[in-house]
């Protein structure tokens, strides 16, 4: 008996897929967000909306190169190894918001730092991160890293400098 429950399971996988077997996959409706909002200074202004399947829309508004909508593409290799970043310094499971409505969890001030929103949304998981950069210390500094990494991989920069 357990050898024939080992073949239907076997032959239901084998028909699912090599996505089956991974079980790594990431849906084209998944979305990786990111906003720039107004500072003291003159900050760029822009959002970032990126889709699974490596879907790109910029809407840039101050401060920055291009004005307006643009659309662009990436490989969907460069969504995934931003959802591992977000998994590898725990994105769904920080707080909300860090530095915006105050500094408790902040170690060090940084004046007129830019805010910078973020979302991911996986499947069923989704959360969105308010960073005020004004917070220094350990998750300030990753998220920070998050966001680079984000401008980078998409091409942003092309966009806004």
């Amino acid at each position: 008996m357990k050898s024939l429950t080992t073949r239907w399971l076997c032959l239901f996988l084998i028909a699912l897929g090599p996505a089956a077997l991974r079980g790594d996959e990431i849906p084209d409706d998944s979305i990786i967000t990111l906003q720039r909002h107004t500072c003291e200074r003159h900050c760029a202004v822009y959002r970032v909306v990126l889709f699974g399947d490596g879907t790109v829309i910029y809407y840039g508004q101050y401060y920055v190169r291009q004005k307006g909508l643009a659309l662009n593409h990436v490989d969907r290799d460069v969504f995934r190894r931003l959802i591992e970043s977000a998994k590898r310094i725990n994105y769904f499971n920080l707080k909300s918001e860090y530095g915006y409505h105050g500094t408790d969890d902040c170690e060090s001030g940084i004046p007129d730092g830019p805010i910078v929103s973020t979302s991911v949304i996986i499947g069923s998981q989704s959360h969105e991160i308010i960073h005020h950069h004004r917070c220094g210390g350990p998750i300030p500094t990753q998220l920070t890293e998050f966001e680079d990494e984000i401008e980078t991989l998409a091409n942003i920069m092309r966009f806004t400098k």
